[in-house]
């Protein structure tokens, strides 16, 4: 065994050996999460689990993506969303929302549409603190654009399968 405490200092002292890879971990639409349980004690227990794989997943070079329309009545406590530390907000359907989600009502402030082509976000990189909110502007790809970066994003990756929740409660593995 290594002794490391992370995947950066593993990875220096294996030079040659073997390499520990990144891993990204997407959950769409991770308010589904906590629909199934039947107690807000259920929803308390099933966030410290959650904040428990993220800080140790971290560690180990594997992190999580949570996207959601709406973070309000998720289930996620205040700690486990302390371990998000980079938070990316769009228009939000209210004030609660977006307090919830980046600290501050910016992302319910949000105009929608400032030029053809173009959206707004709050990117926030520090845990959800109001101090680290910044406005940017994103250009949206043409539709003969999508396809030439598609292509060249799946000329550098390998293809993983994906696991797709389907409402009576069975997972379906797909192969895009």
């Amino acid at each position: 065994s290594a002794q490391c405490k992370n995947i950066s200092t593993f990875n220096m002292k294996n030079q040659g050996i073997f390499k520990m890879p990144y891993k990204v971990v997407i959950i769409d639409e991770a308010h589904e999460i906590f629909k199934r349980t039947e107690s807000m004690m259920n929803n308390y227990r099933l966030s410290e689990r959650i904040q428990l794989l993220l800080q140790k997943s971290r560690a180990a070079g594997i992190h999580f993506l949570f996207a959601s329309q709406s973070f309000r009545n998720s289930g996620f406590t205040d700690t486990t969303k302390e371990q998000m530390q980079l938070r990316l907000a769009l228009k939000a359907g209210s004030s609660l929302e977006s307090m919830g989600m980046i600290g501050d009502e910016s992302a319910f402030k949000i105009e929608n549409s400032p030029s053809d082509g173009q959206f707004y976000l709050i990117h926030n990189s520090q845990c959800g603190n109001p101090d680290g909110n910044s406005l940017i502007l994103l250009d949206c790809l043409r539709d003969d654009e999508i396809e030439t970066e598609l292509k060249n994003f799946q000329d550098q990756t390998y293809r993983v399968p994906v696991i797709s929740f389907i409402e009576n409660d069975h997972y379906l593995e797909e192969d895009d």
